[in-house]
């Protein structure tokens, strides 16, 4: 018997709310502490057991104990889960701000590049690297503030 379709809402709700509580927990580093950089191809959170799972991926960014990564493959697009549009998911589950580079934007989903940064932001540039009729490629360049200095950090895939 498949359980009542309020059953899973309290479910996707219970995970969700725990996830926000993780979120709280991350504070943004102090202005002398050194940049702990990574970069993670997330295969649009599908695992070596082929599973689409956002909520893994979270918990991976959080265990690498990075304040910036550059994220390749991110899929967004809508649907009936929280976890569904994976940029906002993850930035919500990590309690970083969110910078999207986007290479594949369509009506029903953005996919591509993104940067998760706890970081001050300063600017932002996207740059169109897509070469002939192959499949669009891009790379988000994004100033951090490190130090009190502006630090030029590039995502491309």
């Amino acid at each position: 018997m498949a359980p009542a379709p309020h059953a899973a809402t309290d479910r996707t709700a219970a995970r969700d709310s725990s996830v926000e509580v993780q979120a709280r927990r991350l504070a943004p580093p102090a202005a002398h502490e050194p940049l702990r950089i990574a970069s993670y191809n997330v295969h649009q959170c599908i695992g070596t057991d082929r599973r689409c799972d956002v909520r893994r991926v979270a918990h991976v960014i959080r265990e690498m104990g990075c304040d910036t990564i550059g994220l390749q493959e991110v899929d967004s697009r809508p649907g009936p889960n929280s976890d569904s549009r994976q940029l906002e998911f993850l930035a919500k589950a990590t309690g970083m701000q969110a910078v999207a580079g986007s290479t594949i934007i369509r009506h029903d989903r953005d996919y591509g590049n993104a940067l998760l940064t706890s970081r001050r932001i300063l600017d932002v540039k996207r740059h169109d690297l897509s070469f002939r009729r192959f499949e669009p490629r891009g790379a988000l360049e994004v100033g951090l503030e490190v130090a009190g200095s502006c630090l030029r950090v590039f995502v491309m895939h």
